[in-house]
């Protein structure tokens, strides 16, 4: 797929080598890239007949609406070791979450996790 920045590489797990490759900074799975990179054309859904814009990994609104001195804190943190990318799909700050596939993504309708709310998404396979 044009435009994405990752190389093969060889990770040792004891003592079985398993193939991943390194997106953008991140171990993953040889398969995973295309998931994220096709996750960053969707950037709408059409939940209950309205389209809503998806919400990018940082920008949940849980985060928006922690403590002060706990948002300043986490701004230290990202400064000095760089924002966490997610533990479940790798997605980077900034990035959308991969869709279904992902049990982070915050629904932007109800504020549950789209994996598990009871939004009608409108193309969703029950």
């Amino acid at each position: 797929m044009a435009g994405m920045t990752y190389h093969l590489a060889s990770l040792k797990s004891g003592t079985m080598s398993q193939k991943k490759v390194i997106y953008k900074g991140v171990p993953m799975a040889p398969e995973w890239p295309a998931h994220i990179e096709a996750s960053q054309l969707v950037t709408t859904y059409k939940i209950n007949g309205q389209v809503c814009d998806r919400i990018r990994y940082g920008d949940e609104p849980d985060l928006r609406e922690m403590p002060f001195l706990i948002r300043i804190a986490l701004a230290v943190f990202t400064l000095v070791r760089g924002y966490p990318p997610c533990h479940d799909c790798g997605a980077l700050k900034g990035q959308y979450h991969v869709g279904n596939l992902c049990d982070m993504e915050c629904c932007p309708s109800c504020g549950g996790q789209v994996i598990s709310c009871d939004c009608d998404y409108e193309g969703d396979q029950e």
